[in-house]
């Protein structure tokens, strides 16, 4: 690896850890690179998010339980940021990212779901904002390396 043992005090992943496919090694590195006591933070799409449709009549289309969906394939085709390409969204339930965290020595110190219904009209612009009103859309981790 780049870095060295225990380098770092705050590691900080924002809407990346959902592309990973070997998450335990990621969780892993992450423990490694951090001294004892060191910060590691995660932001993921809420599991029960990824649950619905996209668009009203909002249902469950998908199963909460990542064994029977454990990812969602998708297109990003976006001009505004000039690419496109083919995503693979891994999902896991909050008791797996629980789990991942206390398995890699961290210990989780707070679980945040933010509610999104109160942001501004240029952030909305993303946004089912009736959907954003129904259910959390992200989760937040902060975990401690033990």
């Amino acid at each position: 690896s780049r870095f060295d043992d225990a380098s770092f005090d705050l590691a900080l992943s924002i809407h990346a850890m959902r592309y990973v496919a070997d998450i335990e090694r990621a969780m892993s590195e992450a423990a490694r690179v951090l001294r004892p006591g060191g910060v590691l933070a995660v932001s993921v799409p809420h599991p029960a998010d990824q649950m619905f449709s996209d668009s009203a009549p909002y249902r469950a289309e998908r199963s909460y339980f990542s064994q029977r969906t454990p990812y969602i394939d998708w297109n990003w085709d976006e001009e505004k940021f000039g690419g496109s390409g083919r995503l693979r969204d891994w999902r896991r339930t909050v008791s797996e990212w629980f789990d991942l965290f206390g398995n890699a020595g961290f210990t989780v110190e707070r679980l945040v779901e933010p509610y999104g219904g109160d942001m501004s009209a240029e952030d909305a612009e993303w946004y089912d904002m009736e959907r954003v009103h129904l259910m959390p859309h992200v989760l937040i981790i902060k975990a401690r390396k033990r």
